[in-house]
């Protein structure tokens, strides 16, 4: 999971702002001034336990209509011709599919779409805390919502967005840049 989580930490870029109260929080009675790399085996299953509980919570039903119709807007709004998009198309497709939400919405399983890998963390991060993981899952989920909250297809557009990573990440990122990097397209995951 942290190698996923962290991707949608830097696709939180096209987000901006929060949503206190409808964001889940990670429970965890893990110690988060622990370095993660220094965490045992069953304490390295109960963090991973947390995120997963963390990640169904976070993927309600809710949010799954609205992710389902941000994907029928932008196939709405895009001119097949040109490839270009018509925001005012796509706004109107997902202001209609709101009102009208599909009933055929997949949930999204985060354990069919997340690893966790704790126990694949390097050892250069020696400094990355169980708190510092948290804190970025977190601040990633509440960018999110927000996005999805309030998206307009016209964001769609804002390319600038897409680069900003919250402070919580940028913590992260600096104790652990290895769990920024993309892994390689030509290598199968580990298995489970």
């Amino acid at each position: 999971m942290i190698r996923r989580i962290v991707p949608i930490a830097l696709a939180a870029g096209l987000l901006g702002g929060c949503t206190d109260d409808s964001v889940p929080t990670v429970d965890t009675n893990v110690d988060k001034d622990q370095p993660v790399v220094e965490l045992d085996e069953p304490t390295e299953q109960e963090l991973c336990d947390d995120l997963e509980t963390f990640a169904r919570e976070f993927y309600n039903s809710d949010l799954n209509a609205r992710i389902a119709c941000i994907s029928v807007a932008t196939l709405a709004g895009v001119n097949l011709e040109t490839g270009e998009l018509d925001a005012g198309a796509c706004n109107r497709a997902y202001d209609e599919c709101l009102d009208n939400p599909p009933d055929d919405v997949e949930p999204i399983d985060p354990n069919a779409e997340y690893q966790c890998d704790v126990a694949d963390i390097p050892a250069e991060c020696s400094d990355l805390t169980v708190g510092d993981l948290v804190e970025c899952t977190e601040e990633a989920a509440q960018l999110i919502d927000e996005y999805i909250v309030n998206f307009s297809c016209d964001k769609l557009t804002e390319a600038s967005s897409m680069t900003e990573v919250g402070a919580a990440c940028q913590r992260l990122e600096s104790k652990c840049p290895s769990l920024f990097e993309e892994p390689d397209p030509g290598t199968d995951p580990p298995p489970e």
